[in-house]
């Protein structure tokens, strides 16, 4: 579930596909930089999600997009709420 501002702006959002939850994207306290999880590519299929997921509070998974496919993909984000990044 996301957490709004004072001026009506969400965290950033994003899919966690080992729960299938939308989920908070955290950042460090004391850097206030997004917590980030690398993931070797090791040519795994994910689930196409080429659509924003929405939480409890009707706010949108953020997207990027992809060169691949030519679609809009929803950012995955892990248990921690760690934004995934794929090294490659």
């Amino acid at each position: 579930m996301s957490y709004i501002d004072d001026n009506d702006k969400p965290v950033l959002l994003a899919y966690n596909e080992t729960t299938g939850l939308v989920e908070t994207v955290y950042v460090d306290p004391t850097l206030g930089a997004v917590l980030c999880f690398g993931v070797a590519d090791e040519g795994g299929t994910f689930t196409d999600l080429n659509n924003a997921k929405i939480d409890d509070n009707e706010n949108s998974t953020m997207l990027g997009y992809s060169e691949a496919t030519d679609l809009p993909v929803a950012l995955r984000c892990g248990s921690g709420g760690e934004l995934l990044i794929t090294s490659v």
